[in-house]
């Protein structure tokens, strides 16, 4: 499914920090909301038939956007989750997101959720374990069954016929103390009958940690994918589940934001034997792994596809926007994440803004 760039707006551009604790998220363009788009009308599409209206329109729109980012028109009240086992379907099913607390020993977890967005956050948070407690995240995909999944997500679907399954994801960690990681998942199933479900391997993916968290197994050596290095773990059989296998990549500069091919660590985990090209991929997950604390640990968004690509379209220029003037850009943060085009000048500006309509609608 191609999003609408409306929709896709709505959940990043507006979402400072000083709202994220009162259980209200800013939403500026709500009024002008257009439910996604069917596949066939992608924006792709519609430029190749009117690309220079297009250039005009799209300059127009996204200064009137950044402009009016700044002051919200009103607020969508979230909706909270605090039951262990407490789901809400957003994106009009497309996600959904899961408190998901299965520990032994957990404490008290509740999470705000906005239905028209991927956004969430951990406002509670009191686990004080020595194992992970809990992993709230947003699912694309199957979850457990094969009966129990999201809409059109593309999924279960043989790991030999996937061509490519990128994923956007963007967090704020917002000084959240604790025990704890940020990371992508992801299950595989040996076969498609739902007998035994996520029996072959958990990958997970980890951008950030604290509190002296690691992945399981051992480490087994170092990769480059998607221009990060990864250090890699494993482990098998597995002592806490019935699945064979358990890879993890954990990336060696902590990062808030990326924008990766879920194929290439398909790849490597296979060329290391531990996924096959008969299993299934069940699932696209994103959330955080908790043990202590963890509260405030917010996902800004997250989009997955199955043998689509992303272009540089109104989902790039969410992040785009959330950057905007931004006068503190360093190697550390990568540049606002990327927002302050070479040459880097510390600020993100309208210099940056045309070097990102320059490269609008590239694969």
């Amino acid at each position: 499914m191609i999003y609408d760039s409306l929709d896709v707006i709505k959940q990043e551009v507006n979402t400072p920090t000083a709202y994220k604790k009162d259980g209200f998220l800013p939403l500026s363009f709500d009024f002008l909301e257009i439910r996604a788009m069917k596949p066939e009308t992608d924006m792709r599409s519609c430029a190749g038939r009117h690309v220079g209206i297009l250039q005009t329109w799209f300059i127009k729109v996204v200064v009137c956007m950044i402009l009016c980012s700044l002051t919200p028109l009103y607020y969508a009240q979230a909706d909270q989750l605090c039951g262990r086992g407490d789901t809400l379907n957003v994106m009009d099913g497309e996600y959904r997101v899961h408190n998901n607390v299965w520990g032994s020993t957990p404490g008290a977890q509740c999470i705000n959720v906005y239905p028209d967005s991927t956004y969430f956050s951990v406002t509670l948070s009191d686990h004080n374990a020595t194992g992970v407690q809990a992993y709230p995240f947003i699912l694309k995909g199957c979850h457990w069954s094969n009966s129990d999944c999201t809409l059109s997500s593309g999924m279960p679907i043989k790991v030999s016929e996937i061509n490519t399954a990128p994923f956007i994801w963007s967090v704020d960690p917002n000084g959240a103390t604790g025990s704890w990681n940020i990371s992508y998942e992801s299950w595989f199933s040996k076969t498609n009958d739902g007998s035994n479900y996520h029996d072959g391997a958990e990958l997970m993916i980890w951008l950030r940690w604290n509190g002296g968290t690691s992945p399981a197994g051992s480490y087994v050596g170092t990769v480059s994918i998607g221009g990060y290095s990864w250090y890699v773990y494993h482990l098998s059989p597995v002592p806490w589940g019935d699945w064979e296998h358990y890879i993890a990549y954990r990336i060696t500069t902590p990062v808030n934001y990326v924008k990766l091919d879920l194929k290439n660590f398909i790849d490597d985990a296979n060329s290391r034997g531990y996924i096959q090209p008969s299993w299934y991929l069940d699932n696209m997950e994103a959330g955080f792994e908790l043990t202590k604390g963890g509260q405030w640990l917010t996902s800004k968004s997250f989009a997955g596809l199955i043998n689509e690509k992303f272009s540089v379209n109104f989902i790039d220029f969410a992040y785009f926007a959330n950057e905007w003037l931004r006068t503190d850009c360093t190697g550390a943060n990568d540049w606002c994440d990327g927002a302050d085009y070479p040459p880097e000048d510390g600020k993100v500006n309208f210099y940056d803004l045309k070097k990102f309509a320059d490269y609008w609608l590239a694969e």
